[in-house]
């Protein structure tokens, strides 16, 4: 369990703070696609160990060796694991299902 955040309400208001006190504004597909995802977080992953705001106006939601950077048209999904990163896409628009490769994933986080 994460010492920052004490539940996923917590979680969620700190994604809206990262997004509210953004000096650009976020695409509403990036807002959409990260409650999309929060929302599969909930029942499938562990709370996250942090929340900010990426390089571009996306949000990123990170475990110790997991990291998703939420875009307005996909996930990019960082693994991070003996000295080697690997990086892939989730294409996702706001409202679509996320496939079972990336809520397999989600799971495993738990393990």
């Amino acid at each position: 369990m994460s010492d920052l955040f004490s539940g996923w309400n917590t979680v969620e208001a700190a994604a809206k703070q990262v997004v509210r006190t953004s000096t650009e504004p976020f695409e509403t597909k990036t807002v959409l696609n990260v409650r999309d995802l929060l929302a599969v977080c909930r029942c499938r992953s562990p709370l996250p160990e942090q929340i900010g705001k990426g390089y571009w106006n996306t949000l990123i939601i990170s475990w110790s060796d997991f990291q998703l950077e939420v875009f307005e048209d996909r996930i990019e999904i960082y693994r991070f694991r003996d000295r080697e990163t690997n990086i892939r896409e989730e294409l996702h628009q706001p409202g679509q299902d996320f496939s079972k490769r990336f809520l397999d994933e989600l799971s495993g986080l738990f393990k």
